[in-house]
């Protein structure tokens, strides 16, 4: 994560937020669910600042966390309800946001999820690319976290290389983004994420292709 106390570079926990909100989006649009009620798991920084976006949008929030004052500050300011955090991925909602520890979608797991969409912004969340595979069988939408969780990485890239003053149009594409994804995912009947770690990998391949004919045309 990009570090900097410049006021200007902004909240980083705010951006990736944002970007989280942005891949939900495209995950309840994607499968026609309406539902409004998202279980957070962990509300440090950037679960907080997901929090507060999603209140704001009028969500009904349940919230765990290992620290039970960050789920009380929740519950103050947003109404959320706690649920212990040992129950909170076999709890009804309509999308669970892991947002603390990775590797918490397991395959032993799966079977006990009781949400429709699977989006936050903690790092690894698939213990497994069979666990993966196990959501999509389950009809369970996936935000591969990497793309979701990107908006620190697009804020600090911009802010440092193009000293661009707000990054919250390129963060907000996320959405188109993580559609994209899911689309391709039902065109291939495979699971998101691993259509995801196939995309990305074209963009490089396509990216060191160019920059090997660039080399050899400067040769020249």
């Amino acid at each position: 994560m990009v570090c900097h106390d410049s006021p200007e570079l902004g909240d980083l926990n705010q951006a990736t937020a944002l970007g989280v909100w942005e891949g939900m989006r495209a995950c309840l649009n994607f499968a026609g669910i309406s539902g409004r009620r998202v279980a957070i798991q962990g509300v440090g920084g950037v679960g907080m600042a997901l929090a507060r976006i999603l209140h704001r949008e009028g969500f009904e929030l349940l919230v765990a966390d290992a620290n039970p004052q960050r789920s009380d500050q929740a519950r103050r300011e947003f109404g959320a309800e706690i649920v212990p955090p040992e129950a909170l991925l076999d709890t009804p909602c309509d999308v669970l946001a892991p947002c603390a520890l990775g590797g918490v979608i397991t395959e032993q797991v799966v079977p006990s999820l009781r949400a429709r969409v699977v989006c936050g912004s903690a790092n690894n969340q698939l213990a497994s690319p069979a666990a993966g595979d196990l959501l999509d069988r389950r009809g369970i939408v996936f935000a591969p976290d990497y793309l979701v969780n990107a908006g620190a990485l697009i804020r600090g890239a911009e802010f440092f290389l193009d000293a661009k003053p707000d990054s919250t149009p390129s963060i907000r594409r996320i959405y188109e983004r993580t559609l994209a994804v899911l689309q391709r995912a039902r065109e291939e009947r495979a699971s998101p994420a691993r259509v995801a770690d196939r995309m990305a990998e074209e963009r490089l391949n396509a990216r060191c292709k160019v920059s090997s004919l660039r080399r050899t045309y400067r040769s020249r």
